[in-house]
Formats: C-alpha cells, structure tokens, sequence
C-alpha cells in the first residue's frame, strides 16, 4: 500500500520536472578564485628640484603602500633609488587599464619655515610580468609622475633607470590634494594651540607660586612666567606663518598653471590669484 504522502507526490509529477539538484547547479555562478597578490617593497626616483616628504600608493585587490622621502635632485641625474619601505601588494597578473592612486609631499621652498604643498595624482600601471620586484614611483617636474612594477623583462618605456619621456603616456598629471593640505593646516593649529595652553597654563602657576616667593626665587618665577607667555605667543605665530606661506605657494601654483593654459590672459590669471 502506497503511502499518503508518496501517493500525493506522484500525482503531482508530470515525469518532466527538473530535479532541484540540478536547477541549482546550473544558475550556481561560476567559482572565481581570488586574484594571487606578490608582496613587494615601494622605492622612487625624484627627477624635481624639491624635496619629496614621502608618498602613498593605493590601488586594487588591496594594494596600498607607502614610499620613502628622497633628497631632491642635483645635477642631470635623478635622486633616490636606494631606500625601500615595505610593503605593498601587487596583483600578480597585469591588466589592461590598471590604475594607482598616488599621494606625495613636496617642498617647493627650501627655508626650512615654509611647508611641504602635497598632490594627488591617477596613474596607469604599464604592463609588467607575474615574476615582479617591487612597486617604484617616478617623480618629475611640473608635478608629474609614473608609477612602475619592476619586473625581471624591463623595456626601453618601463625602466625604471630610465627618465620617462615627456610623451610618455603612463606620466600622470598631479594636482593639489586640497583634503591632504587642509588636514596638515588643521593638524598644524591643533598643535600650536596645545603647546600655547600648556605654556600658558605653566605661566598660571609660576605666577601663582610667584606670590608666596621673595628674593631670587620670586625674580626666577617672573622670568619663568614670562618666558612660557613669550613662547605660547610664537607658537600661535608660527602655525599662523606657515599658513600664510603654503598659501603663498599654492597660489603661485595656480597662477603658473594658468599661464599654461593657451585660452588664459596674465590679467585673468592675476585676477584668479587675489580671489
């Protein structure tokens, strides 16, 4: 005797319904295995007369580093490509339209007051081969940049001993990293007011202990007093000086770019710069 609930199933069945193993194997998507990623260390080369205060890269499937200062460049020949920092990530086959995003500091005036203007910049990644010997960026001037995998098959476009050509197509175009500068100022006040309020504060208390004090010690407390209000005061100062001066540099930037461009006048430029 056939069960209730056998009975009902075959009833049911017309003998042409797909069995459900098989309707989830086929709409199952296929299985992709993650992407095989090389660690490798980051070096560059500076071609610029300025002084490079270190880079970030960050990229796809985890790709993210950072590269070290290099000394600006003297003569013909390029600073840096000794120091290395480790790591970043590096996806072990190359494809076509592989892109980085390159973040660097650089110090376009030398007194040692005025700080470093940082970019941002979008590279292409040229071609490489799956066996790779780290990630180097290739600084040059006008605020430019190629970011190379070194590989063990270099040709004459991706050496990276070699200057990129000025028509080279994986040179990319920096700009000014507004967020990274405005950040830095931000940090920049932060401190200054820290260091001033504890000055302050230690003024506060030579001066309270100053009114119980006679002789040397009261003279020695006055001055002690004196000095941290002296020393709160250039630190609000210095913070707002250096703002001043990177934005001076900023400024001329933009003014300079402005030139370059063929559909601008000096006066529209000049005007760019007072707004």
């Amino acid at each position: 005797m056939i069960g209730i609930a056998t009975a009902h199933l075959l009833a049911c069945s017309d003998g042409n319904s797909a069995r459900p193993a098989e309707v989830s194997a086929a709409s199952a998507p296929a299985y992709k295995p993650r992407p095989v990623v090389n660690p490798g260390g980051v070096r560059g080369r500076n071609y610029t007369p300025h002084y490079i205060v270190g880079f970030g890269i960050t990229g796809e499937n985890g790709m993210r580093g950072g590269g070290p200062n290099i000394w600006r460049a003297e003569g013909e020949g390029p600073a840096g490509g000794g120091a290395e920092t480790c790591c970043i990530g590096i996806p072990e086959v190359w494809r076509p339209g592989m892109k980085v995003t390159i973040r660097w500091g650089a110090e376009k005036v030398a007194d040692g007051k005025t700080p470093a203007v940082h970019y941002v910049a979008e590279a292409r990644i040229p071609e490489y081969a799956r066996e790779t010997a780290g990630m180097w960026a290739i600084f040059l001037p006008d605020n430019r940049v190629k970011v190379i995998v070194r590989d063990g098959n270099p040709n004459g476009k991706h050496n990276v001993w070699l200057r990129p050509s000025d028509d080279d197509p994986y040179v990319a175009q920096g700009v000014i990293d507004e967020e990274a500068n405005r950040e830095l100022l931000r940090s920049r006040y932060h401190d200054a007011e820290v260091e001033a309020r504890e000055r302050r504060r230690r003024a506060n208390a030579a001066e309270a202990q100053a009114k119980d004090a006679t002789g040397e010690d009261l003279i020695r407390l006055r001055r002690e007093a004196a000095e941290d209000r002296r020393m709160a005061d250039v630190a609000e100062a210095k913070a707002v000086e250096k703002e001043m001066l990177h934005r001076q540099v900023v400024e001329r930037e933009a003014v300079e770019r402005c030139k370059r461009d063929a559909s601008a006048s000096l006066a529209d430029c000049t005007d760019r710069r007072t707004k």
